[in-house]
């Protein structure tokens, strides 16, 4: 399947029609999920600096740059749920929340 960076859906739109951006922000979201699924597999079969190397390379798409600030992006959301979700919980809780998490 070829990757095509030159797609531009609206095109053939007529420049006066309301094009709802919605789905397409819906596509991205998911298109993103899933690269950072494989991603993360790749990651954990230690294949993905070849994978990406090649894919960068034969695609001719830069794809690090994009893993990387998906990754960065994906560390500060969830440190920020995390601080919000353990807000909620006392010290003791938390101690005892730390020992199960350890002895998993």
């Amino acid at each position: 399947m070829p990757c095509r960076t030159d797609y531009h859906p609206n095109e053939s739109n007529n420049n006066n029609n309301f094009v709802d951006p919605r789905p397409l922000k819906n596509r991205i979201n998911n298109l993103e999920a899933m690269l950072c699924a494989i991603f993360n597999e790749l990651e954990d079969l230690n294949i993905i600096g070849e994978v990406m190397v090649n894919a960068e390379k034969n695609g001719m798409v830069e794809i690090n740059d994009f893993y990387q600030e998906h990754k960065e992006e994906d560390k500060k959301r969830l440190a920020n749920e995390l601080v919000k979700f353990l807000s909620k919980f006392s010290e003791h809780e938390l101690k005892l929340i730390k020992e199960l998490i350890k002895n998993r």
